[in-house]
């Protein structure tokens, strides 16, 4: 009789103790469901997401200027060349070596050879320059001459027809290194817009990335035209004059070449005769 009543009153006083446990689970387990239900459940006024906006696409060049210095040496690394850029997605739309589809009009680019590339994208320039299979290749010009590369940022594609003319165009290049001909760069791109030309890097700092040799230019206008006839009576045109003037006669110390390179004689595959860094 006695251990009943004992038993009775343990289960007497632990009750209390159990019915405080018992609402302690019952508080988690509320505030647990709720915490997972305004997780899995956005209020009715909550904003729709909205997926970022993509950039608009950009083209992509490489511009090379060099100086040969062991001509069968630089002509055998070039013949690996054609092959590298095509698995790129590059292609040589303007191409030029002293005497041969290159006129340096005026400035820093006598006795140069220039080459002119086309990619879709400025990145794609850069893996391209970057990638293991241009990498391996560099070794063999090695030497064999001085060269100043650097990677060019086109204009947006959707709001320009910034694409360079199909064979057989014709560039006109202008390498600055400051602001003091901006203005005058201005008209004159006028000028060649109205003459059939296209501009296919915008004149701007931020469009050069320097990857090669002592760059002394930090800005470039890359204007392409349908043929060489076309680009050549602009560069013979006032409109060029002028802006030449007004790029050197001032009293700043101002840096300009001005380069007329014609499209490549022969697909790249084919032609192994023009030195290509």
């Amino acid at each position: 009789m006695r251990s009943d009543q004992h038993t009775n009153r343990s289960v007497d006083a632990s009750r209390p103790l159990l019915a405080a446990l018992s609402l302690v689970a019952a508080s988690l387990t509320l505030s647990i469901a709720t915490s997972v239900g305004a997780q899995s459940v956005a209020p009715a006024s909550a904003a729709p997401v909205v997926p970022p906006t993509q950039a608009a696409p950009t083209s992509g060049y490489l511009l090379v200027l060099g100086r040969t210095l062991d001509r069968p040496k630089l002509i055998r690394y070039s013949m690996t060349l054609p092959p590298i850029y095509a698995a790129s997605g590059g292609r040589y739309i303007a191409t030029g070596r002293p005497g041969s589809g290159i006129r340096c009009i005026t400035g820093l680019c006598e006795s140069r050879s220039a080459v002119v590339a086309y990619w879709e994208s400025p990145s794609a320039v850069n893996e391209f320059w970057w990638g293991s299979a241009y990498r391996q290749a560099v070794p063999l010009r090695d030497r064999a001459g001085v060269f100043t590369v650097v990677g060019l940022q086109g204009h947006l594609v959707s709001q320009t027809d910034a694409q360079p003319f199909p064979a057989p165009g014709a560039l006109l290049v202008a390498l600055t290194n400051g602001d003091t001909g901006q203005a005058g760069a201005s008209a004159w791109l006028a000028a060649a817009q109205a003459a059939g030309g296209r501009s296919l890097v915008p004149f701007e700092r931020a469009s050069v990335s320097p990857l090669e040799g002592d760059a002394l230019f930090d800005r470039a206008l890359v204007l392409s035209f349908a043929s060489t006839e076309l680009r050549d009576r602009f560069v013979e045109s006032s409109a060029t004059k002028d802006f030449i003037r007004a790029s050197t006669g001032g009293p700043s110390v101002f840096l300009l070449a001005l380069i007329a390179i014609d499209a490549p004689p022969a697909p790249p595959a084919q032609s192994s005769t023009t030195p290509r860094p």
